[in-house]
């Protein structure tokens, strides 16, 4: 008898032996000695510390213009927990060319970066797990404030739409708020004002 993902009986098939053995190959002398045969195991990505997190470069789009001439790449931030919206949100970004975009999955990971960094702008998740992000984005107007440092625009992003979290996120310091996920030609309207 085959096991099936949810560690059900399942009938063998011929087939069950090319599945399993499709994908990305194990790591040699790592795999549990209790899983049956011809199964296999993949390691997990790996979480990397804060201080390890380098940002994700999109190339300046050709413009016909030499590269020193050329405006500063902008530096934007993106604060989600949720790991395909953060994908959404750098899929988007990538397509608009020369810019630096970093990646927060929270508010902590994101105050860590501005100790660090000035960013242009900051996209960022309204609800997330520990503090929200009207919290994240009046600390982050706060602390740019005592470093007499130039604010980054503040986008909200949510799925909420109702007129009291827009009102929230006014209150809070943000300069926008945007539907989840937010519309590709309203997304790049808004970082053209950067």
């Amino acid at each position: 008898m085959a096991h099936d993902l949810l560690g059900l009986d399942a009938p063998s098939t011929d087939n069950d032996q090319a599945f399993v053995n499709t994908g990305p190959a194990a790591l040699p002398n790592s795999q549990p000695s209790d899983l049956p045969p011809g199964l296999s195991v993949r390691a997990a990505s790996p979480t990397l510390p804060i201080s390890e997190f380098v940002p994700i470069l999109a190339p300046m789009l050709p413009t016909g213009h030499p590269a020193h001439d050329g405006p500063q790449a902008k530096h934007v931030l993106v604060v989600d927990d949720d790991v395909a919206a953060r994908l959404y949100m750098r899929a988007r970004l990538m397509l608009r060319g020369h810019l630096q975009l970093f990646e927060a999955a929270s508010g902590e990971q994101a105050m860590q970066y501005l100790l660090t960094q000035r960013f242009d702008a900051v996209l960022l998740d309204v609800d997330m797990g520990g503090q929200n992000g009207y919290e994240v984005c009046r600390a982050i107007r706060s602390h740019v404030s005592s470093m007499k440092g130039k604010q980054p625009r503040i986008y909200m992003i949510t799925g909420r739409s109702s007129t009291l979290d827009k009102i929230r996120a006014k209150m809070a310091g943000a300069d926008a708020f945007l539907s989840k996920p937010p519309h590709p030609g309203e997304l790049a309207e808004l970082l053209a004002q950067l």
